[in-house]
C-alpha cells in the first residue's frame, strides 16, 4: 500500500456540487489524506454539513473565526494523520502533524495570502515570528499570491524587486528553501482569452531541520483542472507501484471530437495472431488514447504556455464545463460508482541544506526516451545512458580507443581553426 499524501489547493470557491465531486475524485486516484483547501468561500453554517457530504469519518479545521469568506480549510483522515492546530490567522493555519505510518512528526503551515501587498505584510511577519522560534522539522505550502524570482511570471508587467523584496526577505529570515516539484512550472493562470498571464504563485517550502531528519519528498504540481490554480501534493517516500485498475469507458468521452480517429489509430493497429488475441491488443491500444483526453488540454497549454491554440481550446472547454455542465455531471456520476474514501557559504548546517537542495534540483527524476516517451522509472533512466554511451564510445575496448581518438582529432582541429581566428 503506497504513502498517503498531503495537498494543498487554491479551489475558488467549494459551493458547485460539480468542484465537490471533483476534490473526492482528485484525493482518491492521488491517495491524499490531508488537504487543505483555500478559498472555499463555504459559510461557518454550512460546513458541518459539506463535511459529512465530502469528507465523511474526517476531522477538519477552519480559520471561520478568523475571517468571516472560508478561507482555509484543512482536512485530514484520523488512522493516518494527528492534528492539531497552533496558530490561525485570516491568512494561515500551522499546525503540529504527526504522520502515523512512519511516525513522522512535523509542523505544517498551510498560507492563502491577500491579493494586496500591503495586506500581506502581516502574512510575512507571523511567518517570521515563527521561524525564528522554531526548531522542528517545518513545511510551508499553499497560495502566496507573489511569485518571488522573475522568471516566475510569463504575460502582464515585469517582476520588479519591489513587487518581491517583502517575500524575499521572509524567505531568507525564516530560512526556508523551495522544496523542487516536478510537472508544472506556472500555477496559476487568468484563463483570459488574449494576452494570458502565468504565474508561479503557489509555493512548497521547507526549513533546514527537514532537510537533515526528512526521508526524502516527492513533490508535484498536477494539472489544475477545474480551478485556475495547480493543487500542490507532497508524498514523504516514494509511492510503491500500485496495482492497476480495471478500465472503464467513460461516457462523456463520445463527445469529445477526437475520439472516432482515436479509435480509428487504436482499432487498425496490426497484430498477427489468433484473432481473439487480436482483439484484446487492439483494446488495450486504443484504452491508451482513451486515457489521454482528460487532461490532455492543459497539459500542452503547460508545456507552450504561449500556444494561443491551446489557450483557445482551454477557454472553450472551461466555459462549457462551467455554462453548461452536462458533461461533467455524467463523467462524475459514471465514476462515483467506485467506493469513495471514507475516512551561505559558511561550513553551517545551513549551507549543507542549500546544497542538498541544488542536488535535488539537480536530479534526474525523468528523460524522454528514443520514442519521444518520458520515463521516470530509474533503473530505466540508468539504462538509457549505459545505452547512449555504449551506442557513442562501443561496447568493446578496441572501438572505444577508436572512439577516442575521433574525439580527440576533432577536439585539435577545433582547437586549431580558433587560433587561426585569432590570428
Amino acid at each position: 500500500m503506497g504513502m498517503v499524501s498531503l495537498l494543498s489547493w487554491n479551489t475558488r470557491g467549494l459551493n458547485a456540487p460539480n468542484k465537490q465531486k471533483e476534490i473526492k475524485l482528485l484525493c482518491n486516484e492521488e491517495r491524499v489524506g490531508l488537504i487543505g483547501l483555500l478559498e472555499t468561500k463555504i459559510k461557518k453554517e454550512r460546513m458541518d454539513q459539506l463535511a459529512e457530504k465530502m469528507f465523511a469519518g474526517w476531522k477538519f479545521v477552519t480559520d471561520l473565526e478568523c475571517h468571516y469568506n472560508g478561507r482555509i480549510w484543512i482536512t485530514w483522515r484520523p488512522d493516518y494523520y494527528q492534528i492539531i492546530p497552533r496558530q490561525k490567522t485570516a491568512q494561515l493555519i500551522t499546525c503540529e502533524v504527526l504522520y502515523v505510518p512512519l511516525q513522522l512528526s512535523f509542523e505544517v503551515t498551510y498560507v492563502y495570502a491577500f491579493n494586496t501587498k500591503d495586506e500581506r505584510k502581516g502574512l510575512w511577519e507571523d511567518l517570521i515570528t515563527h521561524g525564528r522560534g522554531c526548531s522542528k522539522l517545518w513545511m510551508v505550502i499553499g497560495d502566496f499570491n507573489s511569485v518571488l524570482n522573475a522568471e516566475d511570471r510569463i504575460g502582464g508587467n515585469e517582476v520588479t524587486w519591489a513587487e518581491v523584496v517583502d517575500f524575499y526577505n521572509c524567505v531568507v529570515e525564516c530560512g526556508m528553501m523551495e522544496l523542487p516539484a516536478q510537472e508544472n512550472r506556472y500555477t496559476w493562470s487568468d484563463k483570459h482569452e488574449e494576452h494570458r498571464i502565468f504565474s508561479k504563485i503557489d509555493w512548497i517550502f521547507i526549513n533546514e531541520q527537514w532537510f537533515d531528519t526528512m526521508p526524502e519528498c516527492n513533490a508535484r504540481f498536477l494539472t489544475e483542472g477545474i480551478s485556475d490554480h495547480c493543487p500542490a501534493k507532497v508524498t514523504f517516500v516514494e509511492e510503491r507501484q500500485r496495482s492497476r485498475r480495471s478500465f472503464q469507458f467513460c461516457n462523456v468521452w463520445t463527445q469529445d471530437p477526437q475520439l472516432m480517429s482515436i479509435v480509428k489509430e487504436g482499432w487498425n493497429n496490426n497484430v498477427e495472431e489468433c484473432k481473439m488475441f487480436t482483439v484484446v491488443k487492439r483494446l488495450k491500444v486504443l484504452k491508451r488514447g482513451l486515457k489521454t483526453l482528460n487532461t490532455q488540454i492543459q497539459v500542452q497549454l503547460q508545456r507552450c504556455p504561449t500556444n494561443l491554440e491551446y489557450q483557445q481550446a482551454e477557454i472553450s472547454a472551461y466555459q462549457k464545463f462551467r455554462w453548461s455542465s452536462y458533461l461533467a455531471e455524467v463523467y462524475l456520476q459514471q465514476r462515483s460508482k467506485a467506493t469513495w474514501i471514507i475516512l551561505g557559504d559558511d561550513n553551517t548546517k545551513y549551507f549543507h541544506s542549500v546544497i542538498k537542495q541544488r542536488k535535488l534540483k539537480q536530479a534526474i527524476t525523468q528523460l524522454k526516451d528514443s520514442s519521444g516517451l518520458w520515463q521516470t522509472d530509474p533503473d530505466t533512466i540508468a539504462g538509457m545512458f549505459v545505452d547512449y554511451y555504449e551506442n557513442l564510445l562501443g561496447r568493446k575496448a578496441t572501438e572505444r580507443v577508436k572512439a577516442f581518438s575521433s574525439i580527440i582529432r576533432n577536439r585539435n582541429r577545433l582547437s586549431e581553426a580558433q587560433q587561426q581566428e585569432i590570428m
